[in-house]
């Protein structure tokens, strides 16, 4: 089997291998961390009953168990107000012990998900959404 023109042969990867290697270099990461003090922190909100975000979230709270992140998921109403989901997020905007906040889209029809998205400080956001991140990330 050969590669794009000029490239060469094609070579097969074993992405869970692969997978293996960033889990253990993670894992170390986080270790790290924890030698001076500091357990990484990740915060998902959920707003309703989305079959395809509960198993995205499961996998991000099993993934961050595997590396020793703590996680937790706050799981809202599908009718919650705009007002709870943004007290939500500033809450964990202001929990120290947080360091990244993941909102979960979509959000139901009724909610404002730029709004939602923007209140989340840049410094905390995982998805890299905010203006605040896409203007650092230019």
């Amino acid at each position: 089997m050969t590669g794009a023109a000029g490239a060469g042969p094609a070579k097969i990867i074993d992405g869970t291998a692969i997978a293996r290697e960033i889990y253990a270099g993670l894992k170390e990461r986080v270790a790290g961390l924890g030698r001076g003090g500091v357990r990484p922190g990740l915060a998902a909100v959920q707003v309703g009953d989305n079959p395809a975000s509960e198993i995205y979230l499961r996998n991000k709270v099993r993934a961050c168990d595997e590396v020793g992140i703590h996680s937790e998921v706050h799981h809202l109403a599908a009718g919650s107000p705009q007002d709870l989901v943004l007290a939500t997020l500033e809450k964990l905007n202001r929990n120290p012990r947080l360091h990244g906040i993941l909102l979960q889209l979509p959000l139901p029809p009724h909610l404002d998900a730029e709004r939602a998205m923007q209140s989340i400080k840049p410094e905390k956001d995982v998805d890299g959404l905010t203006w605040g991140s896409l203007g650092s990330l230019v």
